[in-house]
């Protein structure tokens, strides 16, 4: 695992305790690819997020273990942009779409599968997400046009869970959730972007 925790459980411990105190303000941008573990602090939409881990040579540093971000654009689909366009100044879907996406992952520790493809144009890593589930967490629900969507409980991970294999099956793939469940478009990231019409980006899709 890239950058992944020392072998010392306490040593371990901190390294944890680091990625859960950290903000979205309190890390510097690293490229990464690779599997690890990080916290998600912060969404902007459905489809794009900044995710706080430990790089390669955290451990050592001084005054603790240093956490850097990369940004991530999830692979497999396309949410709705929250910019203002096509002549829309309020994007009621998109803003929906991405409440889904926090509620599923902001604040939490995710497992991060980075692709080793380029990076998307704007310079963001393509990457798949893995939060763990929980079968005794609260039920929670947003509203996405109308609808309720359920979203699954979710609880922390500790640093060294695994990312393959038994561990896999423990863990929500939320690249996979946000196409059956987010209301999103299918995208591979190659070639064009899916054009989204103003009466989608409006009143969404089925």
């Amino acid at each position: 695992m890239e950058g992944g925790p020392p072998a010392n459980p306490v040593a371990e411990e901190e390294a944890y305790e680091a990625l859960r105190r950290c903000t979205k303000d309190s890390a510097v941008e690293h490229r990464a690819t690779g599997r690890f573990l990080g916290k998600v602090v912060d969404a902007y939409d459905g489809d794009t997020c900044r995710v706080a881990f430990h790089p390669p040579g955290a451990f050592s540093a001084p005054g603790g273990p240093r956490v850097d971000y990369i940004q991530v654009r999830m692979l497999g689909y396309d949410a709705p942009e929250m910019k203002k366009t096509k002549g829309l100044a309020h994007r009621p879907y998109g803003e929906e779409v991405r409440n889904a996406f926090r509620a599923l992952v902001l604040h939490k520790i995710v497992a991060v599968a980075v692709s080793e493809e380029e990076r998307d144009p704007y310079g963001r890593a393509l990457a798949h997400l893995y939060v763990a589930a929980s079968p005794s967490g609260p039920e929670r629900s947003v509203e996405i046009r109308g609808q309720r969507v359920a979203i699954p409980a979710t609880a922390d991970v500790p640093l060294g869970h695994p990312l393959t294999g038994q561990g896999l099956r423990e863990l929500i793939h939320v690249n996979r959730w946000m196409i059956e469940h987010g209301r999103v478009k299918v995208y591979d990231g190659g070639g064009a972007r899916p054009e989204w019409t103003a009466e989608e980006l409006l009143h969404g899709i089925t």
